[in-house]
């Protein structure tokens, strides 16, 4: 009976070893971001007719809604506040025209458009094996993380994680990724 026992024993050392063996071959996560975008809205051109302001914009970035604000100008100050806003979607590699309607006042002497991108986006690559990733968007200015998503990723898995944001990066922004322990 002594011999049985011996053998149990034994059998049970070699499944606990097969079963480490097996969890320690997994690879550990390893987040790789790579092609941060953005829209890119550039003026093409603008013009006037009456109270009625047209801007002719060109997104060459990321697809994206894009802020449009008319402002104000005196002797080369601009005015804090728009005068009217919109927003619109422009495609990559879209042009398109969007007019403002505003009464300019007596004092003004002239008029300036302003476009923001509200769409960022990164590749984010699993590396190692699954894994829950907290992903974010900074801005490199202040350090504030301005989003976070989390994100469950497969061994080699990539994906496009995007944020939506009216927030004005002032010194760029930055897309990071890390494992969620």
């Amino acid at each position: 009976m002594a011999d049985r026992r011996q053998f149990i024993t034994g059998i049970a050392a070699v499944s606990t070893v097969g079963i480490t063996g097996c969890s320690d071959a997994e690879e550990e996560p390893d987040p790789l971001v790579s092609e941060a975008r953005n829209a890119e809205p550039r003026n093409v051109s603008t013009s006037q007719d009456g109270n009625e302001f047209t801007a002719e914009i060109r997104n060459s970035g990321l697809g994206s809604t894009i802020l449009v604000d008319l402002h104000w100008e005196e002797d080369e100050e601009t005015s804090p506040s728009p005068a009217a806003s919109t927003n619109t979607f422009i495609g990559n590699n879209e042009t398109r025209e969007v007019t403002l309607t505003a009464e300019p006042p007596a004092w003004t002497t002239g008029y300036r458009f302003f476009y923001q991108g509200t769409t960022y986006a990164a590749d984010v690559l699993n590396q190692g094996g699954q894994s829950d990733l907290d992903v974010w968007i900074e801005d490199l200015a202040t350090g504030e993380v301005i989003q976070e998503q989390r994100i469950t990723l497969t061994e080699e898995e990539e994906r496009t994680v995007e944020f939506e944001t009216e927030h004005e990066f002032e010194g760029g922004f930055e897309i990071t990724a890390e494992t969620v322990s």
